[in-house]
């Protein structure tokens, strides 16, 4: 509707409206493009004269979601009935004490002792430290199924706030507590952006919402540098499509600079110094696949009520293709929400705060005799939404599948490269300077658990076999050579050290009889016919790793029990105790 008459119209000549006897909690949503507190709270106790036993809770948006139809610059009102669930009302509002805020609101929860099925959060995102206040929460509640979102607005010279209760909260949350023991409740989210650029790291913050440095750069660099985007005016809106992925224990989480200050970026969620974090893009083919695969989850579990929280960014990105994103959920339930300024979903893993996604909660109490939708046949087809109308997604469209071939091509490029870099090309196993690093970690990780040790290996009189057959052969030899060592030695890492000398690195030599695998390697370079019947035998240095060795003293020791073993006649073994 668009405005407070309509709605007192619709609510006088309603059929919707139950008879309460036979219902345990009705719950109502209103999602509001107004941001006229006084408003809202008229419509508030309008709802309450018609439904005097409801918790009613709303927010303002970005845009509203209506019969899964969404909309622009309306107010929509989701009424929720249900016959076995509890639901109640919590709300905690401080300025400036989101960690206050959040752990205030957590205990009223957790004193009242009901087991918990799910918890509804809404919060005033753009005005608070939504980061500090959630983490504030989830230490006191713990594993609990949460979701909800952040209060949208159209512009940002515009009020956001939520409300409960005849309350304006505009520095607060409001939670309504789910207690049932049939109430069943899926979450389901996905962005459909992908990586863009590289992997990057913050290096420094001002605070939990204000990235400083990136790789030791300007924060702001990194969307000048690789999108020409400048730090101006117009910041805010050319970076809306282009969201930064952070990785939280493999997990990708969007994050949507908000601003520029001195060269900082600004946002909503929090951020923290040593992130690893990557441009990304909306990929419309992605979404096309996350969309169909909601579809079908969503469908399998036949919800009676679907509640939809997308950040506004996505309505942007879409524009009015954002329909053939919520439309077909209608298909299965009736579907509810609003476009957001964040996300939140909380499980067993934490509770995050959430840009540039989508979170669909399906919800049904669970004994609830639920009629098969007659389009659930085509809901469970493998059927493409059609983006492509043309216009400005179309273009995305074909820039995300070029982009996306560019990336492919990068990365393989790259890993040729990396391979090229660590690999010695004649016997294909690692070069000396990969060999290297292999030895420095295993030096990094020794204790007393994990001792290190290096085999260094060399074939005996290497010259005269080049002299006498020639540098080819001489080359099928070193590759020869090289295959038996690796068949033997599949616990350590080989490498060519230099001209006719390998190394075999082992991390940890424990149960590792290293004398006995060095004359068993011998023997069989010893015993072995190679090309051009070449007589072939090799010298052997073994040493394990003691603590204050540097990676110099370590090198330098098995190369020492080498030189031992060619100068006392080659073709033989040393350690340590032969020097």
């Amino acid at each position: 509707m668009n405005n407070i008459t309509e709605l007192s119209e619709k609510l006088r000549n309603a059929d919707f409206i139950k008879d309460n006897t036979d219902l345990y909690s009705v719950l109502i949503q209103v999602f509001s493009s107004n941001d006229d507190k006084y408003e809202m709270m008229e419509i508030t106790g309008m709802l309450e004269s018609f439904f005097t036993k409801a918790i009613i809770v709303g927010t303002t948006t970005s845009g509203e979601i209506s019969d899964s139809v969404t909309y622009n610059n309306k107010i929509a009102v989701s009424i929720s009935y249900f016959k076995k669930t509890e639901l109640s009302l919590f709300y905690s509002e401080y300025k400036d004490d989101e960690e206050k805020m959040g752990s205030e609101l957590a205990n009223a929860i957790k004193d009242t002792g009901k087991e918990i099925s799910g918890i509804m959060l809404l919060a005033s995102i753009r005005n608070i430290n939504g980061g500090l206040m959630l983490s504030s929460f989830e230490k006191v509640i713990g594993n609990v199924l949460v979701f909800g979102a952040g209060a949208g607005v159209y512009n940002n010279s515009r009020n956001s706030f939520v409300f409960c209760s005849g309350k304006i909260l505009e520095y607060g949350v409001t939670a309504v507590v789910f207690t049932s023991q049939c109430l069943k409740i899926q979450i389901h989210t996905y962005t459909g952006w992908q990586p863009l650029s590289k992997e990057m790291k913050i290096t420094s913050i001002s605070n939990p919402l204000k990235i400083k440095e990136i790789d030791y750069q300007p924060a702001v660099h990194i969307y000048q540098k690789y999108l020409h985007i400048k730090n101006d005016e117009y910041f805010f809106s050319n970076v809306l499509e282009f969201p930064i992925f952070v990785n939280r224990k493999g997990n990708m989480l969007a994050r949507v600079p908000v601003g520029c200050e001195d060269e900082s970026l600004l946002f909503v969620a929090d951020v923290r110094e040593g992130d690893l974090i990557q441009l990304a893009y909306g990929n419309v083919e992605n979404i096309i696949k996350c969309s169909n695969n909601l579809r079908k989850k969503m469908s399998e579990m036949k919800p009676e009520s679907i509640f939809l929280y997308s950040c506004n960014i996505r309505q942007i990105f879409l524009g009015p293709n954002i329909q053939n994103e919520t439309q077909p959920l209608g298909k299965i339930a009736p579907v509810s929400g609003f476009f957001t300024y964040g996300e939140i979903i909380g499980d067993s893993s934490g509770i995050n705060l959430l840009n540039a996604t989508m979170i669909a909660v399906a919800m049904k109490e669970e004994d609830t005799d639920i009629p098969v939708n007659e389009d659930n046949s085509v809901i469970n087809e493998d059927k493409e939404i059609d983006w492509n109308t043309g216009g400005s997604i179309s273009l995305v469209t074909r820039l995300s599948y070029f982009i996306n071939s560019v990336l492919e091509e990068s990365q393989e490029n790259f890993i040729k490269l990396q391979i090229m870099a660590e690999t010695d090309q004649l016997t294909n196993v690692y070069n000396r300077r990969k060999t290297t690093e292999y030895i420095d970690n295993a030096i990094a990780n020794a204790d007393c658990n994990h001792v290190p040790a290096l085999i260094m290996a060399d074939i005996d009189y290497f010259k005269h076999i080049n002299d006498s057959y020639g540098h080819d052969i001489g080359d099928i030899i070193l590759k020869e050579f090289t295959d038996i060592l690796k068949k033997y030695s599949d616990k350590g890492v080989v490498g060519r050290w230099g001209g006719e000398e390998f190394m075999i690195v082992f991390m940890d030599s424990e149960n590792l009889k290293l004398v006995e695998l060095c004359e068993n390697i011998r023997h069989n370079v010893e015993m072995y016919r190679f090309t051009c019947n070449a007589k072939v035998t090799a010298s052997f240095g073994i040493v394990h790793f003691k603590n204050g060795y540097t990676r110099s003293d370590f090198c330098k020791q098995v190369d020492d029990c080498l030189y031992k073993a060619k100068s006392t006649g080659r073709n033989r073994v040393c350690t340590v105790n032969d020097l």
